[in-house]
């Protein structure tokens, strides 16, 4: 059996990885000014990085190549191709024409944000899909009221954050997908919005940019308005629990005044109401609930938790 090998994280590496988050499927990389740079039609990413080359090249022939010097000293020569030498290894790149791009400096990226408005964000995007068929249920859209909203048209989750930013405007939920897997080790500081771009810059100074999604989105408002006649009452743990151990029996819970049923399984209990929904709706919001209206609304159940609150569709009775 071969012997595994470690990559080593220098931090050239470091900074590939970080801009290669945005292009899974290659593209061209570029160096300059201490700044490594990847552009891919929709995102952008920055990263400081210590060398002062200047260069454009195939990024996965380059990550690949630093990946394999790993720390040990290279030296690098820059003409019709970019040649990278260290000790045995030797690689020649193409060298790639690209129009230059201006990177972002620090001070355009300069609304500080904290946990809450991460928590806010990815709350929001729990709903929404990456590749949805409709703009809207794809990614999370800001609104005046310093809240992000995200819904699949089931289900609907407004959260608030408290940041004064750009409104009206909703950001790719791949982009959202991409800054949580980031913030895990490199925490999210600052962003910037316009009516093009939603931009995030990190702890270490690095940046990415998206472009907006441009489309009329729905009328959450109108559809948050029931919340307020709610009378939520806190979720027990127990009928949290028989929710989760009944979802793998069927496609939707049907909670009469006798029982919950999922399937062909059931539970026997004291409910004070009767509906019936889907399971993947409760997968979605499972964890976000602490507190529900399950018995005003004819066609939703309304839910709460910290900071948030939102909807998801009943199914009538009769289907």
């Amino acid at each position: 059996m071969a012997k595994a090998t470690k990559t080593v994280k220098t931090d050239l590496l470091i900074a590939l990885d970080f801009v290669k988050l945005i292009a899974s499927d290659g593209g061209v990389v570029g160096m300059g000014d201490n700044v490594l740079s990847v552009v891919t039609p929709v995102m952008r990413a920055y990263h400081p990085v210590g060398d002062d080359l200047r260069f454009t090249t195939d990024l996965d022939k380059f990550h690949a190549a630093i990946r394999t010097i790993g720390e040990r000293a290279y030296s690098a020569t820059i003409a019709q191709t970019l040649k990278i030498s260290a000790g045995k290894f030797k690689i020649e790149l193409p060298i790639i024409e690209v129009e230059a791009i201006k990177p972002p400096t620090i001070d355009d990226v300069a609304t500080p944000v904290n946990e809450g408005f991460i928590n806010a964000l990815v709350n929001a995007s729990v709903p929404t899909k990456s590749g949805a068929g409709r703009v809207a249920y794809a990614g999370v859209y800001s609104s005046a009221s310093q809240t992000f909203i995200g819904t699949n048209g089931n289900v609907l989750v407004e959260a608030w954050h408290g940041i004064d930013m750009m409104t009206d405007i909703i950001i790719p939920t791949d982009f959202i997908n991409i800054i949580k897997k980031v913030h895990a080790s490199n925490p999210l500081t600052h962003v910037y919005a316009d009516e093009r771009i939603f931009a995030a810059r990190f702890a270490n100074n690095a940046i990415m940019i998206t472009q907006l999604f441009v489309e009329q989105y729905v009328n959450a408002a109108a559809i948050l308005a029931m919340s307020e006649t709610a009378k939520p009452e806190p979720m027990p743990d127990d009928l949290r629990g028989y929710f989760d151990e009944l979802a793998p029996f069927g496609d939707t819970i049907n909670v009469t005044a006798g029982a919950i049923e999922c399937g062909r399984a059931s539970i026997t209990t004291l409910s004070q109401h009767a509906y019936k929904f889907k399971v993947d709706n409760w997968k979605l919001i499972s964890a976000l609930v602490t507190k529900a209206d399950f018995g005003t609304l004819a066609n939703m159940v309304v839910f709460f938790g910290p900071m948030l609150r939102g909807c998801f569709t009943k199914v009538d009775k009769d289907q």
